[in-house]
């Protein structure tokens, strides 16, 4: 698996999309939001068909997202910051 983020900042959402290799969305990856602090989880989701997804009402931090996929490594992105407005 080799994801390529795109993060969006939106008020308060992140929204991505997770490609393998080929350029191939990744449906049902497993996506989660962690808290670069403490590394608890606060939120998770499940990539579209197309390998979209969408986290919403997300306050101000510092994060990380995690993604794994049957079958290939979890990657991990590097610490982000969401701003609020």
């Amino acid at each position: 698996m080799v994801p390529f983020f795109a993060y969006c900042q939106k008020g308060s959402n992140i929204n991505g999309l997770i490609f393998d290799g080929d350029n191939h969305g990744l449906a049902s990856a497993s996506i989660f939001l962690i808290r670069s602090s403490d590394s608890s989880l606060v939120k998770l989701t499940v990539a579209d068909k197309n390998g979209a997804f969408k986290f919403t009402d997300i306050s101000p931090g510092m994060y990380l997202i995690r993604v794994t996929y049957t079958g290939h490594k979890k990657i991990l992105s590097k610490s982000f910051t969401l701003k609020s407005g």
